[in-house]
């Protein structure tokens, strides 16, 4: 089929575009970008839109994202599209974050796209703004097989959406062999990004090692199922999501679930209920699998049982409901007649692979199911030890003498104790024995400070 007859059956099997609609492109100088640019132009009378384009330096690639911005604007020049040409600095966006460059890149693209959609709006108030950006079919497969091997659910299995609030995928149908082929048709060149052969980026990794794999010694339709698999996998989700939506709207209220209900609920309707309450407490980036899994563990406990959430956030069992409440900080025991010159502070939580982990001197993370007692902060004793990497065993008194810390300070150094397993030197050294890893389960926070004369 040809590509433009395809993508406008696409937009309009699934509503992308209004007449009096404003589109902005997201214009990489890439294939996919330069079709989508050029296919909305063309159409752009029969659907009744106006165009402008957006190009994001991202601060990355020397003079060929130079050459890569200047031929955006040669493009759109041509074809008298506004084009906004916008530079950030995306590696010093992902020191900041902590991120990958690609995690950076993406999030300052969105961020910069809405902007650019609130700006237009007030400059032209009651005109509708879409966002289009290139994601044709290969990239919907690569995502799906991302989200499957990093343990996605069935939303994660979803993909990407051809409409997500004022964000549109028209090239989600398109083969990029097709995109490819119709611009040279049409004598169009493009922009091939260097940085894509390079398998240090995951999604590279994917696109030019595994999915060869697969096309070439499974199926080459592999792309194609995968995609057809987001399609149901969003079908199922859509319905499933209705269905809680009716279920929750006869709750007492949005933070209390009541336990006969749930209990009578198919799992799949169940979960879904119980992650929408999540998401809606604590943030659908905070939100995982884990959370939701805990959650549903809570309809078997005694009242009184709890889980953490993100955002200082509890679940709590209460006699016949699920309630979501703010957590009061929990203070953690201390051991020892004498008291100690700090408070600390704890939670439990699940973790997800891939979390951030705190990098304050003060708030440390730990693997809760390698702690084996019942964990207090008090001073030294006479067998404590601790756990070094690539050393092993060593004893906090011989520790202390090798860190230099002086001699009548070290009665004074408060620790965060399992028996005589010592988790934490505070401010000095924690375990590797419960250090946190991909491995883990269930995370103890611990955040200590200073006592302060009314503690």
């Amino acid at each position: 089929m040809d590509v433009r007859l395809q993508v406008r059956q696409f937009i309009e099997q699934e509503k992308m575009l209004d007449p009096g609609d404003h589109v902005i492109v997201g214009l990489s100088g890439g294939a996919d970008s330069v079709s989508l640019l050029l296919l909305l132009d063309s159409l752009k009378d029969e659907f009744d839109i106006t165009l402008s384009a957006i190009h994001v330096h991202h601060g990355i690639r020397g003079e060929e994202a130079e050459a890569d911005a200047e031929f955006c604007d040669r493009l759109c020049a041509k074809r008298h599209i506004p084009l906004r040409i916008l530079r950030e600095n995306v590696p010093a966006l992902a020191k900041r974050n902590r991120c990958s460059l690609e995690e950076a890149g993406r999030e300052i693209r969105y961020i910069r796209f809405a902007e650019a959609a609130r700006r237009y709006r007030d400059l032209h108030p009651g005109t509708a703004v879409k966002i289009a950006v290139a994601h044709q079919l290969e990239d919907q497969a690569e995502t799906v097989l991302m989200h499957l091997c990093r343990g996605a659910g069935i939303r994660g299995l979803g993909g990407m959406a051809p409409v997500r609030d004022n964000i549109i995928r028209p090239l989600l149908s398109s083969r990029r062999r097709d995109i490819e082929l119709w611009l040279k048709k049409r004598g169009q060149d493009w922009r091939e990004d260097g940085t894509n052969s390079h398998t240090d980026y995951t999604r590279n990794r994917v696109r030019n090692i595994i999915m060869p794999v697969l096309n070439e010694n499974l199926n080459p339709r592999t792309a194609k199922h995968l995609s057809l698999i987001a399609d149901q996998a969003r079908a199922w989700s859509d319905y499933i999501s209705g269905e809680a939506d009716k279920i929750i709207g006869t709750f007492p209220g949005p933070d209390v679930l009541p336990a006969d209900v749930l209990d009578s609920l198919p799992e799949a309707l169940k979960n879904e209920i119980l992650y929408r309450t999540l998401v809606r407490a604590a943030g659908a980036t905070r939100v995982t699998g884990r959370h939701v899994a805990a959650a549903g563990s809570l309809l078997g406990s005694e009242p009184g049982a709890q889980i953490s959430l993100p955002e200082g956030l509890l679940l709590v069992r209460e006699e016949n409901s699920l309630r979501v409440m703010k957590a009061e900080p929990r203070e953690l025991r201390t051991s020892g007649t004498q008291e100690l010159p700090v408070r600390a502070v704890y939670s439990v939580f699940p973790y997800e692979t891939g979390s951030k982990i705190p990098t304050q001197k003060y708030t440390k993370w730990f693997d809760y199911d390698k702690i084996s007692g019942d964990v207090c902060i008090r001073r030294r004793e006479q067998d404590d030890y601790i756990v070094l990497a690539g050393v092993g065993r060593k004893s906090v008194a011989r520790y202390m003498i090798d860190a230099h810390i002086p001699k009548d300070e070290r009665d004074d150094v408060p620790l965060l104790a399992d028996r005589h397993h010592i988790l934490w030197i505070i401010g000095w050294r924690m375990s590797a024995a419960a250090q946190v890893s991909p491995e883990t389960n269930t995370i103890l926070q611990v955040s200590v400070r200073r006592r302060k004369e009314n503690d």
